[in-house]
């Protein structure tokens, strides 16, 4: 009888890091004030930014939104976040994740790291987990383009 060894490993987190040719104010702005967040992440958003308060993130073309809750706020260099891992009101250990914004001033504009963690401590199997994990990871490489195309244009007068 043969026996075979299958190693699994679960992914946990994701990093991503783009540069943006725009001011850290306006990243600031882009990443915090929901008029402008629903032009580069999702269409809708709703956010008390203070530590405690509550949001929801939507994508009418999908039919869905996410509650969220800021857990930390730095101005202007870092905020983050619990928000659902499913659509609905349920913002429970068992389906949030945690993001956390990071600006840092460049050569010509600014360094934003997004760190999304907790797929670990998803409700659920290590395949469910798996998926949540991958389909945040392609996510964020979405909507963090259409942030480094958009923040440039933020008006902070406006």
């Amino acid at each position: 009888m043969r026996s075979e060894s299958v190693d699994t490993i679960e992914a946990v987190s994701i990093t991503r890091s783009v540069e943006i040719e725009a001011s850290v104010a306006q990243v600031w702005a882009a990443v915090t004030r929901s008029e402008l967040i629903a032009r580069w992440f999702g269409d809708q958003c709703e956010l008390d930014v203070r530590p405690g308060g509550r949001g929801r993130f939507g994508w009418t073309e999908h039919g869905v939104s996410f509650p969220v809750e800021v857990i930390e706020i730095d101005e202007p260099s870092r905020i983050g976040f619990h928000w659902a891992n499913e659509a609905g009101d349920d913002l429970s250990a068992g389906n949030r994740t945690t993001v956390v914004f990071e600006l840092e001033e460049i050569a010509g504009g600014t360094r934003l790291t997004v760190t999304e963690t907790g797929f670990d401590l998803l409700a659920g199997d290590a395949d469910f987990r798996t998926s949540s994990w991958a389909s945040n990871s392609e996510g964020w490489r979405a909507e963090l383009a259409e942030l480094v195309a958009f923040a440039p244009t933020v008006d902070l007068a406006a």
